[in-house]
């Protein structure tokens, strides 16, 4: 670095205190740039404590009576927290002239070491050059973003990406056939080092003008790639409902060698939680949990798989009901994906059974909001187990029999779709029946939300929970129920699969336990109790485990313990990119 042109002027002939700090002043702060960032960014009471612990050391460093612009004497002594400063003998108008001095030095400090730590992250935001960003590039991976061609493509190697159909396939055959009737080695392969050789020569055969075309068309399509990968990045760093779900479906593959190299490098077991309105819930509050790192006991389980119920309520639940505060009914219906990003959303239906047209893509109700005017201890549209132990027998065993029936309404999500077609094509569809005040059984029951199967992909299985004393139920709930049913019948599948295969083996199904699943028959009271049936349950703690044994692959029970579980809500786990047996849950 050259130097100044100018001089500096002196400290005592400045008329404002800018550069106060200069000289030895600026040997003690400077030290504590950082550390004061790292307070910053931990909460406000360590960044109260730290400032507070700076601003002693220069006090007893310095002398408050020094002015700024002289020098106190070096070498400054060995700052020690410990030592006790001897009381100074002032009047009541030097006291009070101390105090002033200190307080104004004190709040100097503090402006002082901001102003450097706001420059220190300035060179990390997002603001700055992109191709200078040590975190673009991260970043760009969770947003889904590939980054460029390092190098441009040689004039032959255009030729043979824009022309390789018309001009070089046909030569690439009649070289290998002529090189088959020859004779051909067992090492000759028509392979693309083979191809690569045809396209340089029929390129070196084109006129030289032909050439230097594909030579600038590599050019021209590098800067391109360069440009859209940068306008990429600058995207990725937008806040659209679309962006942020693609972030989110993306988390699992983005954190997973992170937390796995944080585990290895640190020893320690981690768990990444985060929660917000989520796009894919039309901006409801939910969260999502990465586990890395098993426990150490016979059979090694994640936290959640610990202890589910436990981790739902005190954790999950705990989390959810501060994030409720954490965010305002603007930010939610901000955040929401709005229906006619919903591939073949025709309508949607509130909750209570009122149907509302929704030609616009719209959403037809807020009904489906996390803000409730209810003081319930449980949340409606919560999958999590509630809180509430005061919920009538009677309003739960009517809210179960309606459950059961949204689910099974919502088993044939083909038929919104083909009204969709029906209403493009100009043919009008006849109204849904409204719920009659005579039937309420039938009427109460309530009507699902037109859900598509792209959607149905977006949602998750549910966790076991307690069901509410409302009859209302979310949006979310029944594609959560959905899910729950699908998966269900996935189950029944499997396991009618495993029973066939081993009958064609010879052997007995019944008397033999099915891998992955234990099969029991439990006595279900049905009508009262007069009439009873067999019901089916399966065991879906040893599937779990069976499922977890075959990801870990072959690690066995002495495994490292690697992977990682997603939940949303508590609702799925996933180690590395499975999805667990969804839990049992009774109708």
């Amino acid at each position: 670095m050259g130097k100044r042109s100018y001089k500096r002027m002196k400290k005592g002939d400045r008329e404002s205190r800018k550069l106060w700090a200069e000289g030895c002043r600026e040997g003690i702060l400077a030290p504590h740039v950082e550390p004061y960032a790292d307070a910053l960014a931990r909460s406000c009471v360590t960044e109260r404590d730290y400032i507070r612990w700076v601003q002693n050391e220069y006090h007893q460093l310095i002398p408050w009576e020094l002015p700024d612009d002289e020098e106190p004497p070096l070498p400054l002594p060995e700052y020690d927290p410990k030592v006790i400063m001897m009381a100074e003998e002032l009047t009541a108008e030097e006291s009070e002239h101390k105090s002033k001095v200190v307080a104004r030095k004190n709040k100097a400090i503090r402006r002082w070491l901001k102003y450097r730590v706001r420059k220190l992250n300035k060179r990390f935001t997002p603001t700055m050059d992109l191709e200078k960003n040590p975190y673009s590039a991260l970043l760009a991976k969770l947003s889904g973003v590939k980054p460029p061609p390092i190098r441009a493509r040689q004039g032959w190697q255009q030729f043979m990406h824009e022309r390789y159909t018309e001009d070089i396939a046909p030569t690439v055959e009649e070289e290998w056939k002529t090189k088959q009737a020859a004779g051909v080695s067992s090492k000759e392969k028509n392979d693309a080092g083979f191809r690569a050789a045809v396209a340089r020569k029929v390129y070196s055969d084109l006129p030289i003008e032909e050439q230097k075309r594909y030579e600038k068309l590599a050019k021209d399509d590098k800067k391109a790639a360069v440009a859209a990968y940068k306008k990429a990045l600058e995207e990725g760093f937008s806040k659209t409902p679309e962006k942020r779900q693609l972030c989110l479906d993306k988390l699992a593959e983005f954190m997973t060698p992170i937390l796995k190299g944080v585990k290895d490098m640190t020893g320690f077991n981690w768990i990444l939680v985060g929660g917000g309105p989520s796009p894919a819930l039309n901006g409801e509050i939910s969260t999502v949990h990465l586990n890395m790192g098993y426990n150490i006991s016979h059979t090694p389980l994640f936290w959640r798989q610990w202890d589910e119920e436990r981790f739902d309520t005190q954790v999950i639940q705990f989390l959810r009901e501060w994030l409720e505060t954490c965010f305002t009914k603007e930010e939610k219906e901000a955040a929401s994906l709005h229906l006619s990003n919903l591939d073949d959303t025709q309508y949607t239906i509130d909750p209570t059974g009122h149907v509302s047209e929704d030609n616009d893509g719209s959403d037809a109700s807020d009904s489906g909001s996390s803000d409730s005017n209810s003081d319930s201890g449980s949340d409606a549209n919560s999958d999590l187990p509630s809180s509430n132990e005061d919920t009538d027998t009677d309003s739960v065993e009517s809210n179960r029999n309606s459950r059961t029936k949204a689910k099974k309404q919502n088993r044939a999500p083909k038929r919104t779709s083909s009204k969709k077609r029906k209403r493009s094509e100009g043919i009008d569809q006849p109204e849904l029946p409204l719920p009659s005040k005579k039937k309420s059984k039938k009427s109460s029951k309530p009507m699902p939300t037109a859900t598509t199967a792209s959607a149905l992909s977006r949602s998750h299985s549910a966790a076991p929970s307690a069901i509410s004393a409302t009859s209302r139920i979310s949006e979310y709930e029944r594609s959560r129920d959905i899910n729950i049913e699908r998966n269900h019948l996935m189950l029944a599948a499997i396991e009618e699969k495993q029973r066939q295969e081993m009958v064609n083996k010879g052997l007995d199904p019944v008397a033999m336990e099915i891998p992955g699943a234990k099969v029991t028959k439990k006595l279900v009271a049905k009508g009262g109790g007069k009439k009873k049936a067999a019901k089916v349950v399966v065991d879906q703690s040893m599937c779990r485990r069976s499922l977890r044994h075959q990801n870990k692959g072959g690690d066995g029970e002495g495994g490292s313990g690697a992977g990682v579980v997603l939940g949303v809500d508590g609702n799925v786990d996933m180690q590395n990119g499975e999805r667990f047996c969804p839990p049992d849950v009774s109708d």
